[in-house]
């Protein structure tokens, strides 16, 4: 047993050299010049982001104006677009003024058998 672990001990080194020399990654370098392009490189795969971000609003309507570009580079309480307030002011101003009572009828229209 003990000469095994000591001719495996003996090949380890040797045996990595080797394995690390075969996969070592090989690089061409070139002078850069202007001219065509005459090789493309294809691959097949999913591009995945890093990291995914899911942006929403409180309130929806049609953009009225937007302040980034795609792949735009953002900070923390940017604003990124505006929305067209007409119909949120619409949708506002139709709504009763006194939105507590709202689904419930008044205290003096209702029949006097529930009131107490």
């Amino acid at each position: 047993m003990g000469v095994l672990g000591g001719i495996g001990f003996a090949a380890y080194r040797p045996v990595m050299s080797y394995l690390e020399q075969r996969n070592k990654t090989q690089w061409r370098t070139q002078a850069v010049e202007q001219g065509e392009i005459i090789q493309a490189v294809n691959s097949t795969g999913k591009v995945e982001p890093i990291k995914r971000v899911s942006v929403g609003a409180t309130v929806s309507g049609p953009i009225a104006e937007l302040l980034v570009d795609f792949n735009t580079k953002v900070s923390k309480d940017q604003v990124l677009a505006k929305i067209d307030p007409r119909l949120y002011t619409s949708a506002r101003s139709s709504e009763p003024e006194d939105s507590a009572g709202r689904g419930r009828p008044r205290r003096s229209d209702a029949p006097a058998s529930q009131e107490r």
